[in-house]
């Protein structure tokens, strides 16, 4: 003979063995949720690892290429790259090679070899360019393959220093491209709180 089973105890019955069974699910459902999210950060992290490996190349190259004689160079350019590589040879000798890399072979074979040139670069007459907190680059004054270029540079103290760069446009090695023949002080040691004189600043930015 059947139960009488009341509607209520049958209706609240149901939810319950349905919830019971979403409890047992839920450990499965934590595990996958888990496993993905692992998964999905590995993969990412691979995925940077390759890319970081791939790029690298590239990345090394425009380091590179950066202080290679490139016709795209304009002479103040040329300037202001050599002057970063000089202001970056107190903590780092090694940029003496990059200011070396920029200088035309006439220059190399009268400064160099590199450890020569290295050791010039801290003479009084160049060392400035070396010590100074922050330079300006004057835009060049072209004529025919020759280009002057003015730079100023100052210390911590404020002390000014101006140096004229002599670009030339080279041909055959290094075609059509403008590498620095000369560097040549003009005024070296300038302390404007010794003199009411005003030094002109060349340049068109720092």
């Amino acid at each position: 003979m059947p139960r009488n089973i009341p509607p209520d105890a049958d209706s609240h019955a149901t939810p319950l063995r349905r919830l019971g069974g979403s409890f047992r699910l839920l450990p499965l459902l934590l595990v996958i949720v888990v496993g993905f999210g692992v998964g999905l950060r590995l993969g990412k992290e691979r995925g940077v690892a390759a890319d970081a490996h791939t790029a690298s190349p590239d990345a090394e190259a425009t380091a590179v290429d950066r202080w290679r004689p490139s016709p795209e160079l304009r002479p103040n350019e040329v300037v202001r790259l050599q002057m970063q590589a000089l202001s970056d040879f107190r903590n780092d000798h090694d940029a003496a090679r990059r200011v070396f890399a920029l200088a035309s072979p006439l220059n190399r074979a009268a400064t160099g070899p590199l450890p020569n040139f290295a050791q010039m670069l801290l003479h009084p007459l160049y060392s400035p360019m070396v010590v100074c907190e922050r330079f300006i680059v004057g835009a060049p004054a072209v004529r025919g393959d020759n280009a002057v270029v003015l730079v100023t540079a100052v210390d911590s103290q404020g002390t000014i220093s101006q140096y004229r760069f002599v670009l030339g446009l080279q041909h055959g090695e290094h075609e059509g491209c403008w590498m620095t023949d000369q560097v040549r002080s003009l005024l070296v040691s300038w302390d404007p709180g010794a003199t009411s004189d005003k030094v002109p600043v060349p340049g068109d930015e720092a």
